[in-house]
């Protein structure tokens, strides 16, 4: 006799916001090994909110002088991961509590 597994349903919304957060985090990482700013600058070398600001650039792609997105998109890849992991921890503490 095979026994077989529950599949739990997962609505749409949640999936997706696992393809975000897969996807998201993979981008940061890669985008995160630049040990450059965008002007050429080694970031080791910078300090303070320079350096904040060409790290989190870096995760935007880049300046966008150099066609990247910028520290806006920086922030924007950081919000949307943890945006979408919030989501799916609010729908799996939501579904504990019934």
């Amino acid at each position: 006799m095979k026994i077989q597994k529950r599949q739990e349903y997962l609505p749409e919304e949640v999936a997706v916001a696992m393809t975000v957060v897969v996807e998201k985090r993979t981008l940061i990482v890669e985008r995160s090994k630049n040990p450059n700013a965008s002007t050429g600058t080694p970031i080791s070398d910078l300090n303070g909110i320079a350096k904040s600001l060409a790290m989190i650039s870096n995760l935007g792609g880049g300046s966008k002088a150099v066609g990247g997105e910028g520290v806006e998109g920086g922030i924007r890849n950081i919000t949307d991961l943890t945006g979408a992991e919030a989501y799916i921890k609010g729908y799996y503490d939501g579904r504990r509590g019934k």
